[in-house]
C-alpha cells in the first residue's frame, strides 16, 4: 500500500533537482496534483511547473517555506510595479 500524497497546496522539495557541481539547492514547489503516472505536479514561486518523483520529494522545512514565500512576494511586487507603470503610460 502506498503512502497518501501530500495535500494540494503543501510545499515540497524535489531532491532530484539538487546539483552537486556547481552547488545548487533543490527546487521547492507547491503541490498541485498527482499526475496519472503517480508523480507530483509542483509549481515554483515563479509559476514554473514540473513533475517530481514522490520517492525523491519531501516536505519543505521552515527556511525553505520562508524562501518560497519571499520569492513569491518579490514576483508579486515586480508584477504590481509593471502594471502600475503601464497604467501610468496608458493614462498619459
Amino acid at each position: 500500500m502506498s503512502a497518501r500524497p501530500p495535500a494540494v497546496g503543501n510545499l515540497l522539495v524535489d531532491e532530484a533537482t539538487a546539483v552537486a557541481s556547481p552547488p545548487a539547492l533543490p527546487w521547492v514547489g507547491r503541490m498541485q496534483r498527482v499526475a496519472s503516472d503517480g508523480r507530483y505536479v509542483l509549481v515554483s514561486a515563479t509559476g514554473y511547473a514540473w513533475s517530481a518523483d514522490p520517492v525523491r520529494s519531501r516536505p519543505a522545512n521552515g527556511a525553505e517555506r520562508e524562501a518560497f514565500a519571499h520569492d513569491a512576494e518579490a514576483l508579486r511586487r515586480e508584477v504590481a510595479d509593471a502594471v502600475r507603470r503601464t497604467a501610468l503610460r496608458t493614462a498619459r
